[in-house]
């Protein structure tokens, strides 16, 4: 029953037997009252909270290590290589975790825009989810410190600046030259002039995404409310999925080329279902926060429903199983950014501003080793 539920959620278009299979499954894995084997019973609900598809892989090696310890049958030498290969990279995590913390606290964002959620943990643990291995350890810090600052520019949209602000911000970015700093208020300096020194060649992607912000900036100054079409397109660019991916590519450049690039500005399907799930997903979560502090619609007031994340899901499985232009390892950084939106907003909450309730699994992958003697 359990492994049935589990490959269910692999399911690509047109695959209604596995469709019916999930709802059945999960309907009978939930009304089961107790088990037999506490082990079982751990695993069965480990994945009806968080099925394997949509687990961030770090964290499911790590209940897994712990399940395959609990099986009386177990290897100890196997056992042991697994905890020490997770220890390893942990402590490899903590020491660039450091980096990053270090970076943000030199570029003193903290103390001088205090208005942003500063979130270096979380945004860190989002990276991992993307891209783990210790190999791409750049690619890492990198898509960390891009994810910092797109955070503390949605912030900037969304919560802080006036619209004529907003205007000049955005028609920097579209100059995207040193010489346009002094056309902006002393605190967008700042963030104007990080981006410039972070980015070389993503012009092109940071200008859409500020341009998308800033329509949805628009949107909430002119009281509009955008059609379901209209705000699910703008979402496409905000999401930046695209950004996030090229820089994880970046990080990766032993095997990364540029036509895997060109792939990317495509625009595949994989893309915009990941797209899509990032921002719905977000919606959901978020929806109560935003509408505090006065975001503009999100697509849960335009229009939204839960089969709408079902269906990028299914695109995902789809794209994943097609011989592709790019590598497998490569397009799992796709896979892994939907799994990472799942992770944050799977219950309807907001894990990333709301970052106590993702304090458990920040814990398993960044702070507490494996103990390696029972």
């Amino acid at each position: 029953m359990l492994n049935l539920y589990e490959a269910a959620h692999f399911a690509i278009h047109g695959e209604d037997i596995l469709d019916e299979a999930l709802t059945f499954t999960t309907t009978q894995l939930k009304s089961m009252g107790s088990y037999e084997s506490p082990s079982l019973a751990k695993q069965i609900n480990h994945a009806l909270n968080c099925p394997l598809r949509k687990g961030l892989p770090r964290l499911e090696a790590r209940f897994f290590i712990s399940a395959y310890l609990r099986d009386g049958l177990h290897n100890k030498t196997l056992l042991k290589f697994a905890k020490l290969d997770f220890n390893m990279l942990q402590a490899m995590y903590q020491k660039d975790l450091k980096d990053v913390l270090q970076w943000w606290n030199n570029v003193d964002f903290i103390s001088k825009l205090s208005y942003a959620r500063h979130r270096m943990v979380e945004q860190y643990f989002w990276s991992l989810g993307i891209i783990f291995e210790p190999q791409y350890a750049f690619g890492i810090r990198s898509t960390a410190k891009l994810i910092c600052l797109l955070t503390l520019i949605d912030d900037t949209y969304d919560s802080y600046s006036t619209i004529e602000e907003l205007t000049l911000f955005t028609e920097a970015v579209k100059k995207w030259d040193f010489g346009a700093t002094d056309m902006l208020p002393d605190y967008m300096k700042l963030i104007y002039k990080t981006l410039l020194v972070f980015f070389c060649e993503m012009e092109e992607y940071m200008q859409r995404i500020v341009q998308g912000y800033f329509s949805e900036a628009k949107w909430l100054n002119e009281g509009y409310i955008p059609t379901f079409e209209e705000y699910t397109s703008l979402a496409a660019e905000t999401s930046a999925v695209e950004l996030i991916t090229s820089v994880a590519f970046l990080g990766m450049d032993d095997i990364a080329t540029k036509e895997d690039f060109d792939w990317i500005s495509t625009n595949p399907k994989i893309i915009n279902a990941a797209k899509l799930i990032g921002r719905l997903m977000g919606d959901i979560g978020s929806h109560k926060f935003e509408q505090k502090r006065g975001h503009n619609p999100s697509a849960v007031e335009c229009y939204m429903k839960w089969h709408g994340v079902t269906n990028a899901w299914t695109d995902v499985n789809e794209e994943m199983l097609k011989s592709t232009a790019i590598s497998m390892s490569l397009l799992e950084r796709v896979l892994n950014y939907s799994r990472v939106a799942h992770i944050f907003y799977k219950d309807g909450y907001d894990a990333f501003t709301e970052a106590y309730k993702l304090k458990d699994q920040v814990l398993l992958l960044l702070k507490d080793p494996l103990p390696l003697q029972e």
